[in-house]
């Protein structure tokens, strides 16, 4: 099973946390506290911004058994009812009644991947969001280099 890119974010930014706090308890490092607990503010709010952001954005989802089971009607029905239909006008009533069904199912298919576009567009907009935040504090550790 593949693993959330977010849960990876969420483990980095934990991981930082501890870090940061374990380099803020070494005496070598005293005149960075205060930029070590900053930190670890910093990536302990990231790691719950984003446990926050990926329960209120939930992927679409779409209902294939709706596929599936239209998918067996035409296949099961469609030749034999068509077939079997003494009435040339009835027969091109049901096929043309199937390709408005199947064109229907189409659309939706079309408005789900729009769906996940959008989807995929606002988590692109959050990691870009993330790789801002990190630019601005990597200038802010270069700032108290001696």
């Amino acid at each position: 099973m593949e693993e959330n890119i977010f849960d990876v974010i969420i483990q980095l930014e934990e991981d930082l946390a501890v870090l940061y706090k374990q380099l803020a308890g070494v005496s070598r490092f005293a005149s960075l506290h205060d930029v070590f607990e900053f930190m670890v503010k910093q990536a302990s709010s990231r790691g719950l911004h984003t446990r926050a952001f990926i329960k209120e954005l939930q992927a679409p989802a779409f209902n294939t058994g709706a596929v599936k089971e239209l998918q067996k009607r035409l296949k099961d029905s469609l030749f034999v009812d068509t077939l079997n239909e003494p009435d040339i006008n009835n027969c091109l009533e049901k096929l043309s009644n199937a390709e408005d069904v199947i064109g229907k199912l189409y659309m939706s298919i079309a408005e789900y991947y729009g769906k996940v576009a959008d989807y995929y567009m606002k988590l692109g907009a959050k990691v870009e969001a993330y790789s801002n935040e990190e630019f601005v504090r990597r200038d802010m550790l270069k700032k108290r280099k001696h």
